[in-house]
């Protein structure tokens, strides 16, 4: 079309700049244009964190068991000590038991009370919303602090959000884990709801 002289780059320039504000300023998702890349074309569900996380564990995995039988005979094992040290920041646990915790149906939100942050600044306590680990040596503590949904069966979801916490920190950072303390800080009800 610009070849023919109907449309001027310029206002091929105007027309897409102006679609795509449409969609990513207003909002008008049918009038406008949204942009994307190759990646959307590879989305094939929408999954929870810990589905996700677990999947990318997994494939991790699978490649280092794929670089072990690369390695059989040459001395050398992936799983064993490596040439360098291998560091996990603690915020990475603080990550991985928020998402854990938010999963687990009953669950209704992590607890955002800000005085806990004041355990930050000492020694080696690491806070999150509504998350607290602290480690020590390669033996992690956690303090959950929750708001459940009303209709569940509060030391039963407790105990749920103690195991599983508990799994996915071994599985996925290969820790050992002292204790996962759960602390329900509020109980939930919809608008209309008691």
């Amino acid at each position: 079309m610009e070849k023919d002289g109907l449309i001027s780059e310029d206002d091929l320039i105007a027309f897409g700049t102006g679609k795509l504000r449409l969609a990513a300023k207003e909002g008008d998702m049918e009038g406008g244009s949204v942009m994307s890349g190759q990646v959307s074309g590879m989305i094939d569900d929408i999954v929870p964190c810990r589905v996700l996380i677990e999947r990318i564990v997994a494939d991790a995995k699978e490649r280092i068991a794929v670089l072990g039988r690369a390695c059989e005979g040459r001395g050398y094992d992936p799983m064993e000590k490596g040439p360098g040290t291998v560091t996990i920041a603690p915020e990475v646990l603080v990550t991985i038991a928020q998402l854990t915790t938010q999963d687990i149906s009953g669950v209704y939100a992590m607890s955002t009370d800000w005085a806990r942050d004041v355990n930050r600044f000492f020694g080696n306590t690491h806070v999150g919303d509504g998350v607290q680990v602290q480690v020590d040596g390669d033996q992690v503590t956690v303090d959950l602090y929750v708001i459940v949904e009303h209709d569940v069966n509060m030391l039963q979801l407790a105990r749920s959000i103690q195991s599983e916490v508990t799994r996915a920190i071994v599985e996925m950072v290969g820790m050992s884990v002292r204790a996962v303390d759960v602390h329900i800080e509020d109980v939930h009800y919809a608008p209309g709801e008691s």
